[in-house]
C-alpha cells in the first residue's frame, strides 16, 4: 500500500494529553475531532513520532513480523484521521474526497418580523410592528434560491426568525408549503428552520414539525429563575413556565428542539441546571455568550474569570453524567467546531446572509440596520460576497494580531468579529472571550476524550 521508505510525520500543533490512563489527540487542522489511541494504534503512532520508516516499523514492532500488512492498515487509518501525514499526494486525495462529500449550503436568516412578546435585555433587534408579508417572503425566498443555485450552492437553509416569528405562524407555514411545491429541482434543496422564544407554539406548528417540514430551535437561558431573569414578557413576568410547557409538548409529539442558551453574568451560575435539563430530555443545546461593553480591562478580566469558573463547574458535572450520544451531537460551546478547522468564526461574507422584513441584505442579524442593498435589485449572493463591511482576507485568524500564533485559532476561528469590533472598535483584535476559549477548549477536548474512553470501557468501542 505504501512505499517501504515512507517516513510518516506528525502534524504541527497537535493537541494531546491523557485521560484515565489513555492517550488522546486533537488536530486543530483536522476533521475528525478528538481521538483516543491505545494498543497497536498507539505503537504505530509513536513509531511515526520517532521518525521511523515503514520498513523500520515492520522490523521494530514485535507483532508486525507475523502481520506486516497490519502496519499499513493502521498507517492508513491514522492518515485518514489526520493524526499523521503520509505525504502530499495522500493529503491531496483526502482533501478531494472531503470536498466531494461536503455539501455547499447557503444559510439565510429571514427576519420574518421585528415584533416580539418578550423583552430580553440583550436582544439586538429593535422592537417594531414591522413584518414580512407572505407574498414578499415568497419573492425573497425565490430570489435567494435562484441566486444560490447560480452560485453553485446545493442547499439553502432558511432560518425563519425575528423578533418572534410564531406571531405570524400561519404565514410561515404557508411560505414553507409553497416552497415545498415550488422547489423540486434535484440540484437545489430548500430547507426551513424556525427560531422561536418558545412561548407561542401552537398545536398547528407542533403537528407541522412532526411531518419534518420545519426544524425547531427554542431559546432557553436556564431553568426557572435563570431563564426568567433574562427573558421576561413585556409586563416583566418570567416566561420559563410557558417555554417549559411547550418544550414538553414538543417532546410528547416526538420532536426534540435544539436549545439555544445565551449566557451572561446573570445566569452563568445556572448552566449546570440547564445542562441537566437538556440531557435528561435528550435535547441538543448550545451555549452562546453575551456581555455589555466592559468599563475597563479589569472588568473584562473579572467577567471572563467568573465565566470560566462556572463553565468548568458545568463541564465537570457533565464529565460525571456523560450522555449516551456523541458529545459533538449533544452540545456546542459557542461556535466552536471540533470536527473541522475554522479560519473565521462563521459564514458571514461567504455562505451566510440576513434578509430584513423589507428585503434588504445584511451580513448578520446583529447588523440588520446596516444594509448591503436590496436583494430584489441585486444578485443576493453577489451582495454577500462583494460587500466591504467584513473583509474575508483580513479576518482570517492567521492574519489577526494576537490570533495568528495561538494554537487554538483554528478551533475558535477568532470568535465573533462583530462582538470584537463592538468591544475594541476593530475586527482585527482578539475576541473579548479569548481567555475563555483558551481556558475552556482544553477542558472541552478532554471531556470528549473521556466519553470515548468510557464507551470503550463499557465495551461499546470508539464509534463516532
Amino acid at each position: 500500500m505504501f512505499e517501504a521508505d515512507l517516513v510518516p510525520t506528525i502534524p504541527t500543533g497537535l493537541i494531546e494529553g491523557k485521560v484515565e490512563g489513555y492517550d488522546y489527540f486533537f488536530n486543530p487542522r483536522g476533521h475528525k475531532g478528538v481521538l483516543v489511541l491505545f494498543g497497536e494504534g498507539l505503537e504505530v503512532f509513536n513509531s511515526c513520532r520517532a521518525r521511523l520508516s515503514l520498513t523500520e516499523m515492520k522490523q521494530v514492532l514485535p507483532w508486525a513480523h507475523d502481520n506486516p500488512q497490519r502496519v499499513d492498515q493502521i498507517l492508513d487509518a491514522l492518515g485518514k484521521s489526520e493524526l499523521i501525514s503520509l505525504g502530499k499526494e495522500y493529503s491531496e486525495k483526502l482533501m478531494v474526497e472531503r470536498q466531494r462529500a461536503t455539501k455547499r449550503v447557503m444559510t439565510v436568516w429571514l427576519q420574518f418580523t421585528d415584533a416580539c412578546n418578550l423583552r430580553c435585555e440583550y436582544c439586538c433587534i429593535s422592537k417594531k410592528p414591522t413584518r414580512m408579508k407572505l407574498d414578499a417572503a415568497k419573492t425573497f425566498v425565490e430570489k435567494i434560491a435562484v441566486d444560490s443555485e447560480k452560485a453553485g450552492f446545493e442547499e439553502v437553509l432558511i432560518k425563519i426568525a425575528g423578533g418572534e416569528p410564531t406571531l405570524f405562524w400561519t404565514d410561515a407555514r404557508a411560505l414553507i408549503d409553497w416552497a415545498k411545491t415550488r422547489f423540486k429541482n434535484p440540484n437545489l434543496k430548500v430547507r426551513f428552520h424556525i427560531i422561536t422564544n418558545g412561548t407561542m407554539l401552537t398545536q398547528s406548528l407542533i403537528d407541522y414539525a412532526c411531518q419534518d417540514k420545519v426544524g425547531v430551535s427554542v431559546s432557553l437561558d436556564g431553568v426557572g429563575k435563570w431563564h426568567d431573569v433574562q427573558r421576561p414578557y413585556i409586563n416583566g413576568t418570567g416566561s420559563f413556565e410557558k417555554v417549559n410547557t411547550n418544550i414538553n409538548k414538543l417532546l410528547a409529539a416526538g420532536i426534540r428542539p435544539n436549545i439555544l442558551a445565551v449566557i451572561t453574568k446573570k445566569n452563568a451560575a445556572g448552566m449546570i441546571e440547564l445542562a441537566k435539563y437538556c440531557m435528561e430530555r435528550d435535547l441538543t443545546f448550545r451555549f452562546g455568550f453575551y456581555r455589555e461593553n466592559p468599563t475597563s480591562p479589569n472588568e473584562l478580566d473579572n467577567d471572563n474569570a467568573e465565566l470560566i469558573d462556572e463553565l468548568k463547574k458545568c463541564y465537570a458535572w457533565m464529565a460525571e453524567n456523560l450522555p449516551v450520544k456523541n458529545l459533538q451531537a449533544v452540545h456546542k460551546f459557542a461556535d466552536v467546531k471540533l470536527n473541522g478547522p475554522k479560519i473565521r468564526n462563521c459564514g458571514i461574507g461567504s455562505n451566510g446572509l440576513t434578509v430584513s422584513t423589507s428585503g434588504n441584505a445584511s451580513i448578520c442579524q446583529y447588523e440588520l440596520d446596516v444594509s448591503l442593498g436590496s436583494i430584489m435589485d441585486n444578485d443576493s449572493i453577489g451582495l454577500m460576497k462583494n460587500q466591504n463591511r467584513y473583509d474575508l482576507d483580513k479576518s482570517q485568524v492567521d492574519r489577526v494580531p494576537g490570533c495568528k500564533n495561538c494554537k487554538w485559532r483554528y478551533t475558535c476561528g477568532g470568535g465573533c468579529p462583530l462582538l470584537t469590533e463592538r468591544h475594541f472598535r476593530t475586527m482585527g483584535h482578539t475576541s473579548p472571550y479569548c481567555e475563555v476559549y483558551k481556558a475552556i477548549l482544553p477542558v472541552l477536548i478532554e471531556l470528549h476524550a473521556l466519553q470515548l474512553v468510557r464507551r470503550f470501557q463499557k465495551g461499546k468501542g470508539f464509534k463516532k
